[in-house]
């Protein structure tokens, strides 16, 4: 299969210098870096860079240094994309925006509506269960480093609130991508697999298991004997953890969806012994 690259599918480094290849005035260079850099995330396809093309990315990153302004793509490590997004207008200038490179920001300068994609897009990473997550942290304080509603305090009422729900929903993306459980969740629910309230666990000997966690717990009179508790937990807490990426790496949502219920279930079960101990404390 080939592929003609253009600005609207491209590779993005967290800092400029990451990219140094295709900053330079050495064109030829830039190209030979731009299918280097594609051929490594999609292996099997044909790669084709025109001068042009070429020289338009390499307009887009000089633009992206200026900070505001045009600069409005997540800053991950990097964002890959064959898929189209919405097409947007401007509230201020009234122009098409770029879906990619304005996600934020138009290119007027000012703060946009949030774009109706889904969290992994909106941070700039691939859609995978396996997130590295120092990653994602970096991502969230440059994003609310431009997104901070107190940096709009001047500005008019509009971009104030818009500010607010890029904000608040660059949190929510974090706060859901950051943890396996929520990320697991959201990535079953993204696939038409989701975990209704009245789920029903059909294996006996894993409620029974659960079960008898739950009732050591509440019987346990030495720390001791929570501590021990505790390794099981964490134990079975990282098997589960493992089933459920592989099953995720494979795409096997209806297999990842009976492992994900049994880590909420150990996750109830070790926030109660996180519970004894702070009570502990008291």
């Amino acid at each position: 299969m080939a592929a003609s690259i253009g600005v609207r599918l491209f590779c993005v480094f967290r800092r400029p210098d990451h990219l140094c290849l295709l900053k330079s005035k050495l064109v030829n260079a830039a190209q030979t870096r731009l299918i280097q850099v594609f051929q490594k995330y999609t292996p099997g396809m044909q790669i084709n860079v025109d001068v042009h093309q070429c020289c338009d990315i390499l307009h887009h990153l000089k633009l992206n240094q200026s900070g505001r302004g045009f600069m409005s793509m997540p800053t991950g490590k990097y964002l890959h994309s064959c898929e189209a997004l919405p097409e947007r207008i401007c509230w201020k200038c009234g122009r098409s925006i770029d879906p990619y490179l304005e996600l934020f920001f138009c290119k007027c300068g000012v703060v946009q509506t949030p774009a109706d994609i889904n969290f992994f897009k909106l941070m700039g990473l691939k859609e995978s269960f396996d997130v590295d997550v120092a990653n994602l942290s970096h991502m969230l304080i440059d994003l609310q480093k431009r997104l901070h509603p107190d940096k709009y305090q001047n500005k008019s009422d509009t971009e104030k609130e818009l500010a607010e729900k890029q904000s608040s929903l660059i949190n929510k993306a974090y706060t859901t991508l950051s943890k396996p459980l929520p990320r697991a969740i959201y990535l079953l629910d993204l696939h038409n697999h989701s975990i209704t309230e009245e789920e029903e666990v059909r294996n006996l000997e894993f409620l029974n298991e659960i079960m008898e966690l739950n009732e050591a717990l509440a019987e346990a009179t030495q720390v001791e004997e929570v501590d021990s508790l505790e390794k099981k937990v964490l134990e079975q807490l990282e098997l589960t953890l493992k089933k459920m990426s592989e099953a995720f790496r494979r795409h096997d949502y209806k297999s990842a969806k009976p492992n994900v219920v049994k880590y909420q279930y150990y996750i109830n079960v070790r926030d109660k012994i996180k519970q004894y101990y702070r009570q502990l404390m008291i």
